[in-house]
């Protein structure tokens, strides 16, 4: 179903903001603030764990495994100046094309927040 879902999205938007390439727990927002970009990544990897008779699963987040090198691509129509990994105040490498710039996100244990600044 998934799969589907991607393929109809894809056929409808051709010019995407965003792409990620990421696992499906991963959960992408994408927020512009004035002169900034800001892209959190929440990891939501969750097991199942099947309680007695109940035919739905119960999920839980006991252990949540970290998820690495998360490939970001966003279109943005300005100069970018640089790409920081917050609170870690990390800062990013990316590369510029045409309208779009690319980067990776190391790892993302809960949560990882890229900030643009243009």
């Amino acid at each position: 179903m998934r799969l589907l879902m991607k393929y109809l999205v894809n056929l409808v938007t051709r010019d995407k903001l965003i792409e990620v390439k990421a696992p499906v727990g991963i959960e992408v927002t994408l927020f512009q603030q004035e002169k900034r970009f800001i892209v959190h990544l929440i990891n939501f990897h969750c097991q199942r764990v099947p309680q007695g008779r109940n035919v739905v699963p119960i999920m839980y987040a006991e252990e949540i495994p970290p998820v690495y090198n998360i490939e970001v691509k966003l279109k943005v129509p300005f100069e970018v100046k640089k790409v920081m990994l917050q609170p870690q105040g990390k800062k990013l490498k990316f590369k510029k094309k045409g309208n779009r710039i690319a980067f990776v996100v190391p790892q993302v244990h809960i949560h990882a927040m890229a900030v643009i600044e243009v």
